[in-house]
């Protein structure tokens, strides 16, 4: 018997087998057929890449050799490279293994991997490559700082956050331990070390592992989300800012997605949506669940049924505008399991609260067919699905007699692309009290200029400067301006970028002082007299975050300084002592 699924872990999505020589990728579905004997490639992951370009990375059996294939919109290969070289697997025997890859704001690619020499002793760390969309090594290194001891680090899961960082979180230390760490999407660390958010679990009577699998998703004000459960325990959720701080949801450090005690959780997955809520997917016994939940950790929408929805494989979100929500894929069987291998596919639209919209089966029944499915980041989605053309059903168990056919799906699907990937923006003080701003990018795409803008009050600014930009490319290009007038007290920057057709972005502020010292962000007044606080931000780069809490650590607000002075309306606080974090280090104690 051949099984319709390998083992899922935690919040992956389905494994496929199949060797593609060239993906039909276009608004109608495109159909060519594959000898499997050729190779029998597995498909370890599908990104959606800038330029609507669809990257796969495949691999020979037991990993022996890993390929990176870019296809443009039609279809065509535009990138074929090996990258074995480029990955130095822990074990040779590879008897457990890992692999996940996600896509950073720059258009690279991070992959992490990690292998075991048996499924039982798991004493391996995990490790991370970054390479660009021509398979060419950016960065590299370990995922984990803290020995695993005498398990693996495994169930790697990864997100991206609103400023590009990239989490990566696992599980560590005996299978009883969850940790996450923070990358810059260069490959450097922002956490210095493991950051344990849970663990241990209780082990059952049997001794077996306690732990289950846990999923990441992000917020689009910078927070993210990390579910997970152990061992007849309920789903718990812990919420974190951007730095990785754990935010306090009703005065405790996790909360109950699920309230229900359950032997065994399958968690599927956290979803962002584009109304700024994730909806996080569950299954207990032969039921699957979701739940609306917004940035501060609160219920949006109570935990509802996916009504059929027992054989869920793909969790995406729909960013198409106007129908903005999420994407569930359930399969359905047709028949005996051991003798009818027929499996039919069905995409369920559902809005931000969860009301479902659509449903439609495009393929219909087909031989054990694998799906693969991505979404667009402004709209759409784009799959692909593989099936066998012929079985024999033998002693009541079938075997596939046949190769595979491969089939490439777009629906809508768009990337948008970044006009400028900023790595750097600075202004320093020059000998003669002129201000110096210098920026650098790590690639354009139909990027026409930039310009610089001065203000004396951090409210009302002026242009002074235009500079030419590159263009298009993917290399490193650096500039820099300087201000004709010499500082007299201080001054604010702020540069914006312009693209070819017109259409602007800013891209921060800068201040600096005439005599070149360190201005402390601020706030007024304080001790609070009234309804509203002023926060002067002084020389922290805007835009920049900031996040209140009480003395017990609980987040009362968040959200992001755009200009050097705002408002924060404080009237609905109740007397006592809070935090005002802003930016990664400045924190100032305010009495209300």
């Amino acid at each position: 018997m051949n099984p319709i699924f390998t083992k899922t872990f935690f919040c992956f999505l389905l494994s496929i087998i199949l060797l593609t020589p060239r993906f039909a990728f276009a608004q109608s579905t495109v159909n060519f057929d594959v000898d499997v004997t050729a190779g029998n490639y597995s498909i370890l992951k599908v990104l959606p890449l800038s330029g609507n370009k669809v990257g796969v990375l495949m691999a020979t059996p037991n990993y022996i050799n890993i390929y990176l294939r870019v296809y443009n919109s039609s279809g065509t290969i535009v990138t074929n490279t090996e990258i074995t070289s480029l990955i130095t697997w822990p074990s040779t025997a590879k008897r457990y293994t890992e692999f996940n890859a996600i896509v950073t704001n720059n258009g690279n690619i991070l992959i992490t991997y990690t292998a075991s020499d048996s499924d039982e002793k798991l004493t391996d760390n995990a490790s991370f490559i970054i390479i660009n969309d021509s398979g060419a090594l950016q960065a590299s290194g370990q995922v984990n700082t803290t020995d695993p001891g005498a398990s693996l680090t495994r169930f790697i899961q990864l997100e991206k956050l609103s400023d590009g960082k990239i989490v990566i979180a696992f599980q560590r230390t005996d299978n009883h331990t969850y940790a996450f760490r923070i990358f810059n999407e260069n490959g450097t660390a922002f956490s210095a070390n493991d950051i344990v958010y849970a663990g241990p679990g209780t082990a059952n009577s049997f001794g077996i592992d306690p732990v289950q699998f846990n999923c990441v998703g992000a917020f689009k004000n910078g927070n993210f989300l990390i579910s997970f459960s152990f061992f007849e325990s309920t789903l718990q959720g812990v919420l974190f800012d951007n730095s990785g701080n754990v935010i306090l949801v009703d005065g405790s450090g996790s909360f109950n997605i699920d309230a229900t005690v359950a032997d065994e959780y399958t968690n599927y997955a956290i979803v962002r949506l584009a109304n700024g809520n994730v909806a996080a997917f569950w299954r207990i016994d032969a039921t699957s669940y979701f739940k609306i939940i917004s940035s501060t950790g609160s219920t949006v929408q109570a935990r509802q049924v996916i009504a059929g929805g027992n054989k869920l494989g793909n969790f995406i979100p729909d960013n198409t505008s106007g129908s903005e929500g999420f994407i569930v894929t359930e399969y359905t069987l047709q028949g005996d399991f051991f003798e009818n291998p027929y499996i039919s596919y069905s995409i369920k639209k559902y809005n931000q609260t969860g009301v479902l919209q659509s449903a439609a089966s495009p393929q219909g029944y087909l031989i054990q067919p694998s799906y693969y499915f991505i979404s667009g980041s402004s709209g759409g989605y784009a799959y692909m699905y593989s099936y066998y053309k012929t079985y024999n059903v033998s002693d009541g168990e079938y075997t596939l007699t046949s190769d595979k056919d491969i089939k490439g799906v777009t629906n809508g699907f768009s990337m948008s692309t970044l006009p400028v990937n900023l790595i750097s923006y600075t202004v320093k003080l020059l000998s003669n009290q002129q201000a110096q701003l210098s920026w650098s990018t790590a690639s354009e795409s139909n990027n026409a200029y930039f310009v610089v803008e001065k203000s004396i009050d951090g409210r009302n600014f002026s242009s002074i400067g235009r500079i030419d930009a590159s263009g298009n490319t993917n290399a490193i290009s650096s500039y820099s301006f300087t201000d004709p007038e010499m500082i007299q007290q201080k001054s604010w920057y702020r540069l914006k970028q312009f693209d070819i057709d017109g259409k602007e972005k800013d891209l921060g502020i800068r201040f600096i002082k005439a005599d070149g010292s360190r201005v402390s962000a601020s706030v007024y007044p304080n001790p609070v007299k009234g309804n509203t606080i002023t926060i002067s931000a002084g020389d922290e780069p805007l835009p920049a975050s900031y996040h209140l809490t009480d003395v017990q650590g609980r987040m009362m607000k968040a959200g992001t300084l755009r200009q050097a002075q705002e408002q924060l309306d404080v009237q609905k606080l109740p007397a006592g002592i809070y935090f005002l974090r802003i930016g990664a280090n400045q924190i100032i104690k305010i009495k209300k």
